[in-house]
């Protein structure tokens, strides 16, 4: 019993080290622009200014500043999951561009761990897309603003253009899904 208790836990502790690693890793791209790896670096550090944790700092409303800018009656707390995942503007955009657009049903798990299927090409295109979306909502967040689909692809545009000046690898991988872009 001993034995598979502890072989349980090296496989758990495998499992989420590389998980670990692979986060971890995601701001460390040299492709990313350094506004993109310093959000990415806060953003998995849990190191962000949400509404819910400032509140106790500053006089700041803990409600979701996307659905006050929103005009939204029902008004929910700003947490990570809230603001980037279950927010009623956020998720009708997940709704358009990820499954609409992508034609891709978005998990909770995907959109905050990373894509993690059979085909590495499209989890690294995907996880990168991942990365500027959430880029694009804590921008929109803070220029008080309402995200939109069409913003939404011009920052993913832009951004992935840039990108894939930088080198030849990155301009391999990314350019069929610029062109389908």
């Amino acid at each position: 019993e001993i034995t598979v208790w502890l072989e349980f836990r090296r496989v758990l502790f495998r499992s989420n080290f590389e998980k670990a690693k692979v986060l971890n890793s995601k701001w460390n791209l040299s492709f990313f622009s350094n506004q993109l790896r310093t959000f990415l670096f806060k953003f998995y550090n849990n190191l962000l200014g949400y509404n819910y944790v400032v509140q106790h700092f500053a006089n700041v409303d803990e409600n979701c500043t996307i659905c006050s800018a929103a005009g939204l009656n029902d008004l929910s707390l700003e947490t990570p999951l809230h603001l980037f995942y279950q927010c009623t503007i956020v998720e009708t955009l997940i709704n358009d561009f990820y499954g609409g657009f992508l034609r891709i049903n978005l998990t909770r798990d995907d959109l905050f761990l990373g894509f993690n299927t059979d085909d590495l090409k499209k989890d690294k295109i995907l996880n990168i897309v991942n990365c500027l979306f959430l880029k694009y909502i804590w921008d929109t967040k803070l220029r008080y603003s309402v995200p939109n689909i069409v913003s939404l692809k011009n920052y993913i545009k832009s951004e992935l253009s840039v990108m894939s000046s930088v080198n030849k690898k990155t301009k391999e991988l990314l350019s069929n899904f610029l062109q389908n872009f």
